[in-house]
């Protein structure tokens, strides 16, 4: 399928028109290369049989669900959570309402699942890092996207649910 748009050719080939390509500023051809080599690690089952577009897309879904998951890990309050259930598990497994039977398996889940809070919190420096880096990468890949993939003439993307649990 091709369409045209200012008297450019746009290929929903695998390869996009390497006229098209040639009339890139250089950074953009370096993006669009650093992107498609994304697509090829981040999204292996895009590699074969996928036009370049496709390729393009799937690596901005993965991109943006990253991208939400540091945001997510970031925004998690976590010196404030950690008190507040251990007051609460501590109360039922010691005002008796948990069989004793029961308490010692609790007790190691809850130290287990407090332990693994403590350890991921102390790696916020890196979420924050991974958090921005994500972020950038989406206005990235979003502005490319724009420029060489979505004119007025072809069809928009497909709605997709915030969740993108299909992938």
């Amino acid at each position: 399928m091709s369409t045209m748009n200012n008297n450019q050719t746009i290929s929903d080939s695998n390869v996009m028109d390497p006229r098209r390509v040639a009339s890139m500023p250089p950074e953009d051809q370096r993006m669009r290369l650093f992107f498609l080599e994304e697509a090829r690690l981040l999204c292996p089952a895009t590699h074969v049989n996928c036009s370049e577009y496709s390729k393009i897309h799937a690596v901005y879904k993965r991109i943006r669900r990253m991208e939400r998951l540091f945001t997510l890990m970031y925004q998690h309050n976590w010196g404030q959570l950690l008190p507040e259930a251990q007051k609460a598990f501590n109360y039922y497994l010691l005002e008796g309402y948990v069989a004793k039977k029961e308490r010692p398996r609790l007790i190691d889940l809850l130290t287990r699942e407090m332990d693994f809070t403590i350890k991921l919190a102390q790696f916020n420096d890196f979420i924050v890092f991974m958090m921005q880096h994500y972020i950038s990468q989406v206005r990235q890949i979003e502005r490319f996207m724009n420029l060489y993939y979505r004119p007025d003439t072809m069809e928009p993307f497909p709605p997709e649910d915030e969740d993108d649990e299909e992938e």
